[in-house]
This record gives C-alpha cells, sequence and structure tokens, in this order.
C-alpha cells in the first residue's frame, strides 16, 4: 500500500502505522493487531461508544468548569457530539475480546475524539495537539471508571428507548386480546390434561399479568443502573479528580440523555462487582422465561389446521416447508422461544462474568455489557416483531374450542356441589368408558334431571364469563334492612362508592314494589336491569315474601344476559332459603351462611 494512506501515530510502546483516513491512534491499531478474535461481528456494542460520547462531552464540560481550555473543551463536546450521533461509528473497529476493564475501547474513543477535535482546530492528525487523548478528552478519568460508567449509560438507554416501549406494546395487545375473547368458554388445560372450564380471555389475562409485572421487575432495576462510577478513577479513590467532578457528570449525563443518572455512593463497589447489571438481567431473565412460556403456549393452542388442538388461527406470513405446499408454520413463536433460549445463556455468561470480580476491578466488563445489551435488544426487536406479526391477528376458533369443551369430561366439576364428588366422578368414568357425554349418564343415573343439568352448567358459565364484572352482593328483607353484604376483595372503585350505588337501587327496588302494576304474591320477580351510572350497574330479584337480592357489577366490563344473571338469582335464592329455615335463626338478624357465601365467593373471586 502506498505510504500516503497511512500516517504515524505514538504510544508509550512506540510508533504504529494507522490508515490516513481513519481518526483512531497507536492504541487502537496495538489491540487489533493483538485481539483478532471473533471478527467484525464481535465489535464493541455501539451503544456502549455512543455512551461513552455522553461521558466524553459531560467531562469536557466539568473539565472545563475546572480550567479546560475553552476551545479544546469546545471541539471535544463536538466531536463527541459525531460518536453520540453515529457519524463515527465505522472508527469503533475494536472486538469485545480485550482487555477485562475494556481499556482499549476508552482508549479507541479517547483517540477518536482527540483527532477529530484537532481536525476541527486546525490542527494535524496523529500530533496530540491541540487536544490530547489522555491530558484532555481523558481528564480527571480512568478506563476504571469510564468504562462502568458507559456500561450503565448503554444499557439504561437501550432498556428506556427499546426495550420499555416495546413490552409495553405487547401488554396493551395482549389485553385487548383477553378483552376480545372474555365471552369465550373454553376447557382449561393442567398437566397437558383436561380440567376444567375457563375464558379464552381469562388465559390471555394471565400473559397480560405476566408481560405487567416483567415491565415492573425491569423498571424496579432502573434505580441502581442509573448510579455512576464516573469519578472512581483507578480503583474507586477519585485520585487526579477536582472535588465535585463526579457529582458535576452525573448531573450533566442526566441533562444530556433525560435519565435520573446520578453518582454511584461507593465508587469502590462501582468498579469492583456488576451486581446491578446481574440485577438487570435477571429481571429481563424473568421476562425471556414469561415470553417463551406465552409463545409456546400460543403456537401450541394454534397448531392443526386440522390435527392439533386448532383453538386459534394465527396469522399466515410465509410459506412454511420447501416440500409440503400450503403449510404455514408459528414463526413469530420460534423466532421468539429462540430469544428466550439465547437470554437464558447471557444470563449464564453475566452471571459468571460478575462473580469474577477479583479486588478493586471486574476485569469481564466488556463481556457483561456484551450480552445485557444483546438480551435487551433481542427481547425488545421480537417482542414487537411477536406482537405486529402474530398477537394483533390472532383469531379464536370458537367453534372448535365448543366442540372440545363439549367433549371433555372436566365439565362434571359443576356437579360436584350438588350431587356430590363421588357420584360426579362416578358419571365421568362411565361417560369416558361408554363414549357417551356427561349429560347423557347424568341424566341416566337418576342423580339429576335434564333440565338441572343444563342449568348448573350455564350458572357455570356464567360464573366463568362474568365473575371480573361482580362487585358486590347484598340481601334486604321486607323493611330494606341489609341481610347481607360481600364485596369483592379487590376492584378499583371505593367500596363506598359501591355501597351508596348498591343503597339508591335498594330505592328503586322499593319504588318498583309500590307501583300500581307490581305483582306482589307472584312467586318471583326478576326486576332485572334497576340503575346504570358510568361506573355501575344493579340487577335486583325479589320474592313473595318481599327479600330483595341485589347485584351490583362494573360497567365497564361489558353486560349481562338475563337469564344468566336469573340463574344466579334462583341460585343464591335456594341457598338463602336453606339459611333461614335453621331453627337457630333469628328473623331480621345479619345472616351468616357458608352456602351462601360459597355462591357469593365464586362470583366474585378476583381473577
Amino acid at each position: 500500500m502506498n505510504s500516503d494512506n497511512f500516517r504515524v501515530e505514538r504510544d508509550t510502546f512506540g510508533e504504529l502505522r494507522v490508515p490516513s483516513d481513519r481518526y483512531y491512534g497507536a492504541q487502537t491499531a496495538r489491540s487489533m493487531q493483538f485481539f483478532k478474535i471473533g471478527g467484525p461481528e464481535e465489535r464493541m456494542p455501539l451503544p456502549v461508544i455512543h455512551a461513552f460520547g455522553y461521558l466524553k462531552k459531560a467531562a469536557a464540560t466539568v473539565n472545563q468548569d475546572f480550567g479546560l481550555d475553552s476551545k479544546v473543551a469546545a471541539a471535544i463536546c463536538e466531536a463527541a457530539d459525531d460518536v453520540i450521533s453515529g457519524k463515527l461509528d465505522e472508527h469503533f473497529p475494536l472486538v469485545i475480546w480485550q482487555t477485562g476493564s475494556g481499556t482499549q475501547s476508552n482508549m479507541n474513543v479517547n483517540e477518536v475524539i482527540s483527532n477529530r477535535a484537532i481536525e476541527i482546530l486546525g490542527g494535524v492528525l496523529g500530533s496530540k495537539t491541540p487536544v490530547h487523548p489522555n491530558d484532555h478528552v481523558n481528564m480527571s478519568q480512568s478506563s476504571n471508571d469510564t468504562f462502568p460508567t458507559a456500561m450503565h449509560v448503554a444499557v439504561a438507554v437501550e432498556i428506556n428507548t427499546r426495550l420499555l416501549p416495546s413490552l409495553r406494546l405487547l401488554h396493551d395487545e395482549l389485553s385487548k386480546k383477553s378483552k376480545e375473547f372474555e365471552h369465550i368458554i373454553k376447557i382449561g388445560r393442567t398437566h397437558t390434561q383436561d380440567a376444567v372450564p375457563l375464558t379464552l380471555g381469562q388465559e390471555f389475562s394471565a400473559y397480560v399479568t405476566q408481560i405487567g409485572n416483567g415491565i415492573s421487575r425491569v423498571d424496579a432495576t432502573l434505580g441502581r443502573l442509573y448510579e455512576l462510577a464516573a469519578g472512581g478513577t483507578a480503583v474507586g479513590t477519585g485520585l487526579n479528580t477536582r472535588k465535585g467532578f463526579a457529582e458535576k457528570v452525573a448531573s450533566k449525563l442526566a441533562e444530556l440523555t433525560g435519565l435520573p443518572f446520578k453518582t454511584a455512593p461507593n465508587k469502590f463497589e462501582a468498579l469492583a462487582a456488576h451486581d446491578a447489571l446481574v440485577e438487570v438481567h435477571g429481571a429481563l431473565n424473568v421476562v425471556a422465561t414469561s415470553l417463551m412460556k406465552i409463545a409456546n403456549d400460543i403456537r401450541f393452542l394454534g397448531s392443526g389446521p386440522r390435527c392439533g388442538l386448532r383453538e386459534l388461527s394465527l396469522p399466515e406470513n410465509e410459506p412454511g416447508s420447501s416440500i409440503m405446499p400450503g403449510k404455514v408454520n408459528p414463526t413469530q413463536c420460534e423466532a421468539l422461544t429462540m430469544v428466550a433460549a439465547q437470554v437464558f445463556g447471557n444470563q449464564v455468561a453475566v452471571t459468571v462474568g460478575a462473580s469474577n470480580g477479583h479486588f478493586e476491578l471486574n476485569v469481564f466488563k466488556p463481556l457483561i455489557v456484551r450480552n445485557v445489551l444483546q438480551s435487551v435488544r433481542l427481547l425488545a426487536d421480537a417482542a414487537e416483531s411477536f406482537t405486529k406479526h402474530c398477537v394483533m391477528g390472532i383469531i379464536a376458533n370458537e367453534e372448535n374450542i365448543k366442540k372440545l369443551l363439549n367433549d371433555s369430561l372436566m365439565l362434571v366439576t359443576a356437579l360436584n356441589p350438588h350431587i356430590g364428588y363421588d357420584n360426579a366422578a362416578k358419571i365421568a368414568k362411565t361417560a369416558h368408558k361408554n363414549g357417551t357425554t356427561l349429560k347423557e349418564e347424568a341424566v341416566k343415573s337418576g342423580l339429576l334431571t335434564a333440565e338441572q343439568f343444563d342449568q348448573w352448567q350455564i350458572l357455570l358459565c356464567f360464573v366463568l364469563c362474568r365473575a371480573q364484572m361482580a362487585l358486590c352482593v347484598a340481601i334486604y328483607d321486607k323493611h330494606d334492612a341489609l341481610l347481607y353484604l360481600r364485596l369483592k376483595d379487590r376492584m378499583s372503585a371505593s367500596p363506598l362508592e359501591v355501597q351508596r350505588f348498591l343503597h339508591s337501587s335498594c330505592d328503586i327496588v322499593a319504588d318498583k314494589m309500590n307501583s300500581p302494576g307490581n305483582k306482589a304474591n307472584q312467586q318471583e320477580n326478576f326486576l332485572g336491569a334497576l340503575l346504570l351510572s358510568d361506573r355501575f350497574r344493579s340487577f335486583a330479584y325479589l320474592t313473595n315474601t318481599g327479600t330483595k337480592f341485589l347485584l351490583v357489577i362494573d360497567a365497564e366490563e361489558g353486560t349481562l344476559k338475563d337469564h344468566e344473571i336469573r340463574l344466579f338469582f334462583k341460585n343464591i335464592h335456594s341457598k338463602y332459603c336453606s339459611a333461614i329455615s335453621n331453627p337457630f335463626y333469628s328473623f331480621g338478624s345479619s345472616l351468616h351462611s357458608s352456602k351462601i357465601d360459597a355462591v357469593v365467593n365464586e362470583l366474585l373471586v378476583s381473577f
């Protein structure tokens, strides 16, 4: 190559030729010479390089306050902006497999910013004047505190700008699906075997909560990630820094990035250990665990199209086979589970790296930050891809879901409270043996009628689909004395709000009773919907003795069908009659009945 294509750079070990079109210097070139490991794909992650740009700009600004020449400081800041923007990405060729403190990468940044600043000021590249890579760009700094600072800044920026927005998008779309599927009753599965029913919406609500908890877990780790090592220099003592440097640099970084960075309270820990990043990756590992479970569930529920579970139809994005025409595969689920597996592996590497911080300095820093950043990026990209190309397009195959539900023997569980566990189990086993339906064997047993079987199954469906709506159940006697009150344990509305609405509803029942057209002697008077507000809706049932049963639901959760609510009231009325038949019960006193509690608790359970 022509000598014009190179310039001579010097470090303490001597001279080295450097490509003339590159801003890096001798120490970077020397690292390239001795660490030819892995190739370009193993380079230091760009978020770390850009974080260094923020750090060097912040340090130059603070150092100007402490006496650094204003022209030099301004040139460093301008060059640092070029690093931050990505304009100089090609000038950072070093791989992560270098010194474990990241010294070569810190010097790579110092050299690039120094030479770019020299160029800005009209100097000669490689001259180290008027901007020196160590004396000016690295002023009041050491690789031992700058690299861990860049680690924290890089990870914090990536989490806030990439990961959390992607997870929130996934959370919102899963929540929409949960709402969309809330009316679809399906068979549950435990141990991969048929279990009792639930709604598809409830099944998806578990995914919503998993992702919501994952977001909270990641967010909870950020406080310690915002603590920066800058100002600790070589071993944490702050040698060769000015008083207040650490605090001012952290404050400037917070200003530049918009994130609440602060100086670490103990610089010795900040250099010698990376527990904050282990904690962060632990939260990422939980997110990956959740995503693995969710993706597996969805692809298994979408198995088919003819011979699988076929409860869900997944979007058909691309051909699935080079040999089987028409085959379409759950590719988004497969990509997501592979990402989760990679994150699991990264968790091991981060743990091993962080646990090997000997004495005053951890020397696995590049390994740690590379794996954490890879996990953040993969999870962010995969979650967004999974959301846009799978979750948003999921369709429930209601016909097949209903068929599987009706074929299941686990619906027999609804009969337990009425005919007992042993009798219900006998019916299920007989139906399985004979290849008949539960209803056929239940009626044949003589333990219940066909009408009772249908009513109890409908009641079960009501509880499954509508329980999340119910907020309150109350019983009043004919004099409007409150005999029984049960509020849902966890609800967005205040108990006082619900009770006020309940009392207003009771007044409406009284008005209906006193209306000219009321038939006071009828055996049953289902009054239907009584009162509706933006938040609540109430229903009532009146007995021929004037006893009133009231139910308050969350109006924002949907609507109820009359036959469903009527069956609920009939059921609770039956338990009420049993309770007041107790010879020890005094009419007009508060009701304490385990049978009523059982019915009400089943309705008000928090899903």
